[in-house]
This record gives structure tokens, sequence and C-alpha cells, in this order.
């Protein structure tokens, strides 16, 4: 059974997905996070409010590179890694965008956008950042992958220029990065790009938990809400039905109304126990009738 907490006032086709499939849905604001059970739920909402969830839930939220290694070679420009220290004192124009923080801002050539530059400075100066040679991108795509299969895509720039044939390369170029992208997770998109010299590129990588951004005629929403759900069984390990036991536990610690109840912590721990054996279980096999372990 697949537990969404959706944000409230979330955007439109993402909650759409999720009110047409998830199993049991709850809206909550970023601040009413730290009121709900640390486990058994997969959130969906903005950025913060997901990294917000993983937090609470004690779930590591690391990103995916938005350049990984065995796709650098579909960039078609230079990148680098600097630290705002360095943007600032070399002063070439440069695109910078976050590494290690990923959508701590959004993308921008530096200095050339009004106001951007603010936030550039206000970071600190050993914060990380990626850098590329500024290029000039005249469509851009989303593709969505799931299981290393492209489920669709969908146009997302402001241009109305259309190249003849130009959809089917990056298709074709869509399965290629995949076909290259080996370690990939088990949900992600890949926006992949039209230069202004007419080379496909690859724009970036995009993780696939719960604030992936969806594109309307991309695929359809049940497409989107699985790939968000595998993703999101990937990074906590697998579904742990809660049992009589731990339902029971819950519902002391709701009549209880108390934030820190013993019974509450004690349904938490159960059921992370209970995740940690199912994933070993994955690993080694069950016993069999001998007592052996299988294979």
């Amino acid at each position: 059974m697949t537990k969404v907490v959706l944000q409230r006032h979330f955007s439109l086709y993402p909650g759409m997905a999720v009110r047409a499939h998830a199993d049991h849905l709850t809206l909550a604001s970023v601040d009413e996070i730290k009121t709900l059970q640390k486990s058994g739920w997969m959130p969906v909402g903005s950025v913060e409010f997901c990294l917000a969830a993983m937090i609470h839930q004690e779930v590591d939220p690391s990103f995916v590179s938005s350049y990984p290694k065995p796709l650098q070679g579909f960039l078609h420009r230079k990148i680098w890694l600097d630290t705002v220290a360095g943007v600032i004192a070399n002063g070439r124009r440069v695109f910078v965008k976050p590494s290690r923080r990923q959508k701590l801002f959004t993308g921008f050539v530096w200095p050339d956008e009004d106001g951007q530059e603010i936030a550039l400075k206000d970071l600190q100066e050993l914060e990380v950042l990626w850098c590329s040679e500024p290029v000039n991108f005249v469509q851009e795509w989303r593709f969505y992958v799931m299981n290393g299969e492209v489920l669709g895509a969908g146009r997302y720039d402001d241009s109305d220029e259309e190249v003849p044939d130009m959809e089917a390369r990056l298709h074709r170029a869509a399965r290629e990065m995949v076909k290259q992208y080996r370690d990939a997770p088990a949900g992600y998109s890949i926006d992949i790009g039209v230069l202004d010299t007419g080379q496909v590129a690859l724009v970036e990588v995009n993780d696939g938990w719960g604030s992936l951004g969806f594109y309307k005629g991309s695929c359809s929403l049940s497409e989107y809400f699985n790939l968000l759900v595998a993703r999101w069984d990937e990074i906590v390990g697998p579904f742990v039905a809660e049992d009589d036991l731990v339902i029971n536990l819950r519902a002391l610690a709701s009549e209880q109304n108390d934030d820190l109840s013993l019974a509450d912590e004690a349904a938490d721990e159960i059921q992370q126990l209970r995740k940690k054996i199912k994933l070993l279980e994955s690993y080694i096999g069950q016993p069999d009738s001998g007592g052996r372990i299988g294979k």
C-alpha cells in the first residue's frame, strides 16, 4: 500500500497523479511534517518539503549528479567544479548551479542576470558549484525514465521554433543516454536540448523523488506516479506493511496525544527493524526446511 503525504497547494499535475493513484493520502505543510509518523510514507511536494520529510524520516537526502560521468560525453560543453569565492574572484562569464546541494538556487549565467548575483554572494565562499561554458539551447525536453525504460517526454522551453525530425533525434539520444547510464537510479529524468549549433546535448539529470517536475503530455499520470514510487522505494528500502501490533501501537499513541509517545516510538522501531530484515532476506534468501540458507 502506497501512503503519500502531499504538500498543500502543490503543483496541479503531481497533485492529480497522487490523488488518483495513492492508496492513502494526507495533506500537510512543511511545518506539519514534524507531527507525522517517522516512516512508511512518501513525500510529494517542493524540494524544501521533500528534504524536510527525508530529514524527519531519517532518510539520507542525497541527490544523483546533474552530470553523471557516463553521460558527460553528451554535454558538448566544458564543465568543472569551483567554489563561490573562486567564481567571483575569477570574473569569468560562466553558467553556475549548485553541486552538492541541488536546487539551492536556479542555475544562471554569472554575472549577467540581474538579481541572481545576490543569491550567489549570500552563499558561503567555500560552497561548491558546477560551472560550465555558457551555451544557447533553442529547444529543451524532459524525458522520464523508470527502471531503464523511457516512459515519455515533454518539451518545456518557451520557443515555438520547430526543427524537422528533431523530436526523433532527441528520442534516439535519450535512449542512448539511458543505455550508457548503467548505474542510474530506479526513477529519474533526463533533460535534453538542442543547441543553436544544431547539436543535441544533455542539459541535466534530475533525481526521481517527489519534487520531480511533471510536464503535461509527457507520460501518463500513473507512469509518473510509479516512477516516484520506484525511486522512493529504492531510497528507503523495501515496503513493509504495518501489522496489527504496529497499528495498535499507533492507535495507543494517538489516544495518548503525546508527541513523544513511547508507543509511537516503539511502532517506528519495529517497522524499521522489519524493513531491515526484509532487505537482508532479499540478499541471503529464506532458510529452507533443513535450516540452511537458500540461494
